[in-house]
């Protein structure tokens, strides 16, 4: 069974940015001054740590690295594709009803300069055109992975267990201080968009989270200090939500990931399974933050396009609902497209 905690927490960071998208309301956000969007680090973090995890249980499956790696993100975009484009869909229509454009021959042109965010290539610059700007953590995500999965299988231990922090580290500094902070992810920055070095370093660095846990694992602990633990830990991700939420200084954005990676470390470790925290409800909104994350952008906007007169409250309460409705919506399709996928190739496993 997954970690409800970790579920619980993909779910609620993935409303930070739903929140943080919702200056597209075109009033002024509700929350000026948040640093929202650093909840994307959490993201990245967990996607290292659970990539090497990944790695561990398969590395003694046949094999060269190339394969192996390519098994991994064949996996890895399939959990995500069918969502992935049924959200993309959404967003290339939305768009072309938010400009009013109905001719089919405008709608190719608009498709043919966006297509490379469908294709999964938005964080390598390739067009200018993004009609979904979340998608830019998808397309790095997928990169990093290409380049950190490899790196790790030839080196495990001296990048998992040394080098891993050391990139982390070095590339969050050199973006929050020779590259104006973590935003504006689409900036040009040598061959990718900013957004990429980005993820690669919050993934270098859960990655690194790696040995930390499995050497908290190797600790018993008594009841007291399965408390103590348990306190820390809730302390820890309420300190990261009220400096999430309440400023906008620069220099405290080192202090947020640290707090991050290390919450995550006790999140993460001498996990006990409880009845409260795993169930099927946590489980189910680990799920929908995928859905939410991907469609509540073009939700915005339609929203927005629908309400322009609607007092600011109102229509951020009609873009969570949307975003909610239309999530689930996603959520449901991918998970029949799935199931229509599997059953069709049955027969085929059967032949063979």
């Amino acid at each position: 069974m997954k970690n409800g905690l970790i579920e619980l927490l993909r779910f609620i960071f993935a409303i930070n940015i739903m929140f943080f998208h919702a200056y597209l309301l075109g009033h002024g956000s509700l929350f000026n001054g948040a640093r929202l969007w650093i909840s994307v680090e959490f993201f990245s973090i967990v996607t290292g740590y659970f990539m090497v995890a990944s790695l561990y249980k398969n590395i003694d499956k046949e094999g060269s690295i190339g394969e192996k790696t390519i098994r991994f993100l064949k996996k890895k975009i399939g959990v995500i594709l069918p969502e992935y484009v049924i959200a993309w869909i959404i967003s290339f229509l939305s768009f072309c009803l938010i400009i009013k454009t109905y001719n089919i021959s405008e709608m190719v042109h608009f498709f043919f300069k966006d297509v490379w965010e469908l294709l999964l290539l938005g964080i390598t610059g390739v067009s200018d055109v993004y009609i979904n700007n979340p998608l830019w953590y998808i397309s790095a995500m997928i990169f990093a992975s290409a380049i950190l999965y490899p790196v790790c299988l030839k080196f495990k231990d001296s990048y998992i267990r040394v080098f891993s922090w050391l990139v982390g580290i070095a590339i969050f500094g050199l973006l929050i201080n020779n590259y104006k902070g973590l935003d504006h992810v689409f900036r040009d920055m040598f061959i990718f968009r900013k957004g990429f070095y980005r993820v690669f370093a919050g993934m270098s660095l859960g990655i690194a989270l790696n040995p930390v846990v499995e050497y908290l694992n190797q600790k018993k602990m008594g009841h007291s200090q399965r408390i103590l633990k348990n306190i820390c830990m809730v302390l820890m991700w309420l300190t990261v939500m009220l400096l999430v939420y309440g400023t906008s200084e620069k220099y405290i954005l080192p202090f947020v990931i640290l707090l991050i990676w290390m919450a995550l470390a006790l999140t993460l470790s001498n996990y006990n399974q409880h009845i409260l925290i795993d169930n099927r409800f946590l489980g189910f909104l680990g799920k929908m933050s995928m859905p939410l994350y991907l469609v509540h952008f073009p939700c915005a906007r339609l929203v927005h396009y629908y309400l322009k007169n609607v007092e600011i409250k109102q229509e951020f309460i009609i873009y969570i609902l949307v975003s909610f409705a239309v999530a689930l919506i996603v959520y449901l399709l991918g998970k029949l497209i799935r199931k229509i996928i599997n059953i069709a190739g049955e027969p085929r496993r059967e032949k063979l």
